[in-house]
């Protein structure tokens, strides 16, 4: 990691991470919560699995997972898809790095939090994959 720490601080390296502005499972392990709200974000996500077509299970973004991931991956750039579906059901949550729950009152909230949960990384908000 201090490997590649040092070549991003002397080339301008740039590590970006794609991810969801909440997450998704498939498989067996209980996932998603009680929660009326994660059918309705399937459903707009359109979260099936490629191959088999099963529903996946939808949950709030961990904070902490990832941090870590771009921790370990020297991530310089966060971009988040799908903020469109939170807009549509209205709902902007996420667990912080101590596993809590937060809601927060708009999507702009959600995206200030971000950027100061993980530090020396630029967020970005992408409604559209092809333009990431």
């Amino acid at each position: 990691m201090q490997l590649l720490k040092l070549l991003k601080e002397n080339f301008n390296l740039k590590t970006k991470k794609i991810t969801k502005v909440y997450e998704t499972y498939v498989g067996g392990k209980s996932f998603e919560p009680n929660d009326p709200i994660f059918p309705k974000i399937r459903e707009l996500g359109m979260e099936y699995g490629a191959t088999t077509g099963r529903p996946r299970q939808c949950n709030w973004l961990n904070a902490r997972l990832l941090r870590k991931a771009a921790d370990i991956n020297g991530v310089n750039h966060v971009v988040f898809n799908k903020a469109d579906i939170l807009r549509k059901v209205g709902a902007w949550k996420a667990y912080d790095t101590n596993g809590e729950l937060i809601t927060f009152d708009s999507e702009l909230a959600m995206k200030v939090w971000l950027e100061k949960i993980i530090p020396n990384v630029n967020i970005h908000w992408s409604d559209n994959p092809d333009r990431i």
